[in-house]
């Protein structure tokens, strides 16, 4: 006789969705694009499948997702924003900005408006100009979440179901979508620019795209199929990464997660 799911996992398994309303909402930080606001999401293939649902609603625009722990996100997300002056006008031409970026006729200082985005997207493009992806560096070992790379890979309830808010971009490229909600902060961390590096790498050879980022997981979606060939770099470039003293003899077990699995998710914190 097949198994019927009760009513647990159907309770476990709903979520609702709205337009995002940062005045009901309280994301604590300024988010500058439009999306979704999500309560009672925690698996990350459902969000997998729930971003391919609606990236066609938002053409010219990338789905960025928060994941992890959204509350330490925008904690760290707010200081590694101010780290990196990444609200920094200096430059830009103000004058076509929204009414409400200014007080008394004074830009506020800060940005607050979807019309200031293009100045968040400048600063984190000129900022990481100069990274490239061989100076990004991870641990292989277990975070303090207790799981190592194959481990968060396994799980797939990371997400914050409390609140987890989808950002439609207004960018080319999905590397480019950490601009939204830059995050990377602490000294072990990857900072923003080192997200991007790698973003860019994973998306340019790979069709590997940035979907999401939270206070310990960014992840990955496989947009297109893979040669044994691009298999084999990838798989390369991932192991690249870790601090390994023998990557050739995990190669075999990172390459059969490329290809069994349609995203990929890294514990940015743990470097």
């Amino acid at each position: 006789m097949p198994v019927v799911p009760d009513a647990a996992y159907f309770k476990a398994m709903a979520y609702t969705i709205s337009p995002l309303n940062p005045a009901e909402q309280r994301p604590y930080i300024e988010l500058l694009c439009d999306g979704y606001f999500v309560e009672g999401l925690r698996s990350v293939r459902t969000l997998v499948d729930l971003l391919r649902e609606k990236a066609p609603l938002h053409p010219g625009k990338r789905l960025f997702a928060t994941l992890d722990n959204y509350g330490q996100a925008a904690y760290t997300s707010g200081h590694s924003t101010d780290e990196h002056e990444l609200n920094d006008t200096d430059g830009y031409d103000l004058s076509g900005l929204d009414p409400a970026a200014f007080e008394d006729g004074e830009h506020r200082g800060y940005l607050t408006t979807k019309s200031e985005f293009f100045i968040r997207h400048g600063n984190m493009a000129k900022s990481a100009a100069d990274r490239s992806f061989e100076q990004v560096h991870l641990s292989y070992g277990e975070g303090e979440d207790g799981l190592d790379f194959f481990g968060l890979n396994g799980e797939t309830d990371i997400l914050d179901e409390e609140r987890l808010f989808i950002q439609a971009v207004p960018v080319e490229h999905a590397w480019e979508a950490i601009s939204a909600f830059p995050n990377g902060y602490f000294s072990a961390d990857l900072q923003p620019q080192d997200i991007w590096a790698m973003a860019k790498r994973f998306e340019t050879r790979y069709g590997y795209c940035l979907f999401g980022i939270g206070a310990a997981y960014v992840g990955f979606l496989r947009t297109q199929v893979l040669s044994e060939a691009l298999v084999a770099s990838f798989t390369a470039d991932v192991l690249s990464m870790f601090d390994l003293v023998d990557p050739f003899f995990e190669a075999p077990r990172v390459a059969d997660l490329i290809r069994r699995s349609d995203y990929l998710l890294f514990n940015y914190t743990n470097g």
